[in-house]
């Protein structure tokens, strides 16, 4: 006889309980069968209440400790199902992995052993599947065993089985890779909405997985899916797939919105390609080397260093001084635009003026030029290493490295323009000047 899938309803509400079990239902101490938490918890804290499961009166209340008891009485000396599977999941908020696995296949035993002939609930088996995969549960090939369980949960409609089993497929897992089955279990969670399924779904169509021919139209068409609905891996993907012209027509602006908007939404890859664009000139009216250089800088300092930092070294914006980085070239770390002078420490909305920002790493700005002058030339110019470098002498040999500053100066000036080491930047208005606003003479 084949299993079926358990009906988890409430017999009060008659709402269907979430397969994820998350509020955790409660097990009526009369019958032993499930309702929903918000019906049943305060249940158990009164009496002359009639069960809507069994149609017994109540004559006893049950604290949380009473519960749990009566539930353990019921699991150990009874073998109730619908206590073993509850006590599995109070055992896993506890932090108690192995008493949750405990309950569980002591609830499958139960099920094999008896005529009740279902299914364990699809989030049990999904657990049960990460207790193998994880090596809390421990055989002679434990992805297989993990794999089966996977496969179980998601054969009930559990989207992130659906989601895991697809994993396990594309990367031969416990089982045998298969594009095919992959995009499947992918395509079917998608369907559910699932926007990491959406994307994935979008890979295996993009590359075949080398048993299939690649299909770029229909992966973009699941990355545009996915991006709509935020995943800002599936911006970066599309956008990668609109500057090549694979899949959908070629389209730099679109490209640069989609970098622009998943850049904003902290994705390190997203920053180095929106550098990219503004320094080529992709995407954009114009080529903008200082936005080029501030995320290329803010790519680095999200974990995309590798590829930054070498960028930002040809461009002569990485510093390699072994002085102020003995570590052989590291970008400075970013910092939000300010909001109160550097120096003087005055809030913004107090100034008299708009901020005057450093054009070098845009991380600090001053209330006027007095503070500008006297922060900047004394202390900020020697830690701005990120568009120039400091002037080393040596105490004892009193020699300075004219060279490797030239170098660096060099390389920097061959991408600037001529306005100079400033911005202002208004607050009211949010906009940003390279000219003085107040008329006054470039610095």
């Amino acid at each position: 006889m084949v299993k079926k899938s358990p009906v988890l309803q409430c017999p009060f509400c008659l709402r269907t309980l979430p397969p994820s079990f998350n509020p955790l239902p409660v097990v009526l101490p009369c019958c032993a069968k499930y309702a929903c938490a918000p019906c049943g918890s305060p249940l158990l804290l009164s009496t002359n209440w009639t069960c809507l499961g069994c149609f017994k009166i109540s004559k006893t209340t049950f604290n949380h400790n009473q519960y749990v008891q009566h539930l353990q009485t019921n699991a150990d000396t009874n073998n109730c199902y619908h206590a073993q599977i509850i006590l599995g999941f109070l055992a896993l908020e506890n932090n108690n992995m192995s008493g949750a696995i405990h309950y569980w296949l002591m609830a499958e035993s139960n099920n094999l052993n008896s005529k009740m002939n279902i299914l364990l609930p699809a989030v049990v088996q999904f657990k049960l599947g990460e207790a193998w995969e994880s090596g809390n549960l421990k055989g002679s090939n434990h992805l297989m065993e993990a794999s089966k369980w996977f496969d179980r949960s998601a054969s009930q409609q559990y989207v992130p089985a659906m989601l895991k089993i697809g994993h396990m497929y594309e990367h031969g897992m416990g089982a045998r890779k298969s594009h095919a089955a992959a995009s499947g279990w992918y395509g079917k969670a998608a369907a559910c909405g699932n926007v990491p399924a959406m994307r994935k779904l979008g890979i295996v169509m993009a590359t075949g997985m080398m048993q299939a021919q690649a299909n770029p139209v229909t992966a973009c068409r699941w990355w545009k899916e996915a991006s709509d609905l935020g995943d800002t891996e599936s911006m970066v993907m599309l956008g990668k797939a609109y500057t090549n012209g694979v899949g959908v027509e070629q389209n730099n602006r679109q490209a640069f919105i989609l970098f622009k908007e998943a850049a904003e939404q902290g994705h390190a890859e997203a920053m180095f390609h929106l550098a990219e664009a503004h320094r080529i000139g992709r995407g954009v009216p114009k080529r903008n080397l200082e936005q080029c250089v501030h995320w290329y800088k803010k790519s680095a300092a999200s974990g995309y260093a590798t590829r930054a930092n070498g960028e930002l070294r040809m461009l002569g914006a990485l510093v390699t001084s072994p002085t102020t980085n003995p570590d052989g070239g590291g970008v400075v770390k970013y910092v939000q635009r300010p909001t109160t002078c550097h120096y003087c420490d005055k809030p913004e909305d107090d100034f008299d003026d708009v901020m005057i920002m450093c054009r070098r790493c845009s991380a600090v700005g001053y209330c006027c030029d007095m503070c500008k002058y006297l922060d900047f030339r004394k202390c900020h110019k020697k830690e701005c290493g990120l568009l120039s470098c400091q002037k080393e002498v040596s105490a004892r040999e009193e020699v300075q490295t004219e060279s490797f500053v030239f170098e660096s100066d060099t390389a920097w000036q061959q991408y600037q323009s001529d306005e100079g080491e400033w911005y202002w930047y208004n607050n009211n208005t949010a906009e940003s000047s390279w000219t003085d606003p107040r008329g006054g003479e470039k610095k």
